[in-house]
């Protein structure tokens, strides 16, 4: 199994890269947080620590359901709930660290982040918690945790959406043609 993650902060156009990455025929495994928050948003809007916590349990859940013969690309990973606990100065769950640790993660392609001027055209019906500055805080620490877990890190600059899926697919032909 070859997961190949997906991140950046908010506002990085990962939900439209990774529409155009299973268009063209990739599989997609969601982001966690999006999931739950349809399922119930309150835990988001009143309960952070709960709402992390169940984040994390749910994307580990979600990584251990994928088919053993699959490249897939995430929407997002484990990693990101380690940079989001030290964004908000808590300390990171040792069974986080535990899953992590047992991961096969083949790099991150890191997103770097849209212009301001996106900020508020979402593509989930959830409207953004936070400013752009804010996000660009997250977008940083992230940008910061998964250089310390993870190699390679791809990073993928602003750009057109069929250019940044261009990028990718490049990566991951070469990726597949070097261990076969």
């Amino acid at each position: 199994m070859d997961k190949f993650v997906i991140s950046g902060g908010p506002c990085a156009g990962k939900s439209t890269l990774l529409e155009e990455m299973v268009r063209r025929g990739y599989k997609a495994l969601p982001e966690a947080a999006l999931l739950l928050i349809e399922e119930d948003a309150t835990n988001f809007r009143y309960d952070p620590e709960r709402f992390s916590h169940q984040v994390y349990l749910k994307q580990h859940e979600l990584e251990q359901n994928i088919s053993q013969d699959d490249l897939i690309l995430l929407d997002r990973s484990l990693i990101d709930s380690v940079a989001y606990y030290l964004s908000r100065k808590r300390e990171v769950p040792q069974d986080l660290e535990d899953f992590i640790s047992q991961t096969n993660y083949r790099g991150v392609f890191f997103l770097e982040m849209l212009p301001e001027v996106y900020w508020y055209q979402t593509k989930n019906q959830y409207p953004r918690r936070q400013t752009y500055q804010a996000g660009k805080r997250i977008h940083h620490m992230l940008k910061k945790v998964y250089t310390q877990h993870l190699k390679p890190m791809i990073i993928i600059p602003v750009a057109p959406v069929n250019k940044r899926a261009d990028i990718i697919e490049e990566y991951i032909k070469e990726y597949v043609q070097n261990h076969p």
